[in-house]
Order: C-alpha cells, then sequence, then structure tokens
C-alpha cells in the first residue's frame, strides 16, 4: 500500500539531512531486526558506495514500505546511542504527528507517537 501522504511529505521535508547525515550501514542490523529491511533489501545496500547514495537509495526502499516502518525506523533512531540519532528520530516523528516546529527538544517523548498513522486494515 504504500507510505501515508503526510509520511511522505516528512521524508520529503528531511530528505537532505537523511541523505548528508545519516548513516544507514550502522543501523542495518537493527532495521532489520525490527522487520523494516529485508535480507535482500540489506544486503543490496551493504555493497554501495559512498555513504550518500546508500542512504540515498534506504529512503528509496522506506518509501515503498507503510507507515508504521516509518515508526520502528524512527524507533531504531531514538534508541541509537548517538544523540544526533536520538533527536533526529524524535523531529521526525513529532513531524509525523503534525508537530513541525519540533525540533526534538518540546515536552513530547515521541514515544509510539506514529501509531496512530497506521492504515486501515493493520
Amino acid at each position: 500500500m504504500g507510505l501515508s501522504d503526510h509520511i511522505q511529505k516528512v521524508i520529503d521535508n528531511n530528505r537532505e539531512k537523511l541523505t548528508n547525515d545519516l548513516s544507514v550501514k550502522h543501523l542495518l542490523i537493527d532495521l532489520n531486526t525490527k522487520k523494516v529491511l529485508n535480507y535482500d533489501e540489506m544486503d543490496e545496500l551493504e555493497d554501495i558506495k559512498p555513504e550518500k547514495k546508500q542512504n540515498a537509495k534506504f529512503l528509496r526502499f522506506l518509501e515503498r514500505k507503510e507507515d508504521r516502518d516509518f515508526d520502528k525506523f524512527c524507533e531504531v533512531l531514538q534508541g541509537n546511542q548517538a544523540s544526533a540519532l536520538q533527536n533526529l528520530g524524535l523531529k521526525l516523528r513529532n513531524e509525523a504527528c503534525g508537530d513541525s516546529t519540533a525540533q526534538g527538544q518540546d515536552s513530547h517523548d515521541g514515544v509510539g507517537a506514529v501509531k496512530n498513522i497506521e492504515t486501515p486494515g493493520d
């Protein structure tokens, strides 16, 4: 079915930052464990160099997924040890919930924030 228009817009609005600043290679195992990526996608991403191209390809994979997969991606970011990735995960979740001013510094904890956006039939 694919991502909702709203979640797609969140990705589009953050595409440059995600492409330039994300390091998908360090998230592959967690993304596979959360079933955001399957083994074939993971293997394909591992072979891509440089990192920006790998990040861009990941975004293309993510755009073919469901909203719940975007939420799992945010969860992986928020569970990362790097505070920059934690903040990015929180920012993306907050934007997905409609708080476009969120920069990871508001009163929302962001946990489960995108759960209400799942598509019908889930």
